[in-house]
């Protein structure tokens, strides 16, 4: 089981990114850096807000269970990617809800992202799924867990976005039934 001062630890190390940065509230000035770009090369921002008209919804749905994972690198979750396209001229945003029923070994930490076109993170980026799904030891474990994710400065164009996740330690991790909702301009 997973003692308070174990799950600080955690916290500490998995929202160690959201400290200390630059809070956004829209998006940056004109004629400032782009701090709302993500992704392996650029920054990731603590904070967004922000409104965009999205007016479509794609998603991918899969009914097979029983995904295993013990890699603690990100990896494609199976069948949740979703191809859209945003028309016109003008940039927009993209919003993803992931749902799954997941559930994790005693110890264990999942975590999911989500990824535009393989090169751009949402805000949030890393996000703690579940945990220790399993804390008594007694095997009833799977639960149904959701998340939202949203992607600011989305081009015109073909776009796709994929679920990504890992084991935080290594340690097993699962994934069942499972949904990928984009809503989308």
């Amino acid at each position: 089981m997973l003692t308070r001062a174990r799950w600080l630890v955690i916290a500490a190390m998995v929202g160690g990114s959201f400290v200390g940065g630059t809070a956004l509230a829209g998006g940056s000035p004109p004629g400032a850096p782009d701090a709302l770009d993500s992704g392996p090369s650029g920054p990731l921002a603590n904070l967004v807000t922000g409104h965009c008209a999205v007016g479509k919804v794609s998603f991918a749905a899969s009914n097979i269970e029983g995904y295993g994972l013990t890699s603690s690198s990100y990896v494609d979750v199976p069948d949740m990617a979703v191809t859209f396209s945003v028309p016109g001229t003008a940039q927009s945003c993209a919003i993803a809800t992931f749902s799954a029923v997941t559930s994790t070994d005693a110890d264990q930490l999942m975590m999911v992202r989500a990824l535009l076109d393989r090169s751009t993170l949402a805000t949030p980026s890393d996000v703690l799924l579940d945990g220790d799904s399993d804390e008594d030891g007694d095997g009833l474990w799977a639960r149904a867990h959701s998340f939202t994710f949203v992607f600011t400065r989305v081009a015109p164009g073909k776009h796709t976005i994929r679920m990504r996740w890992r084991s935080f330690s290594g340690g097993g991790v699962v994934l069942g039934r499972r949904t990928l909702v984009v809503q989308h301009a």
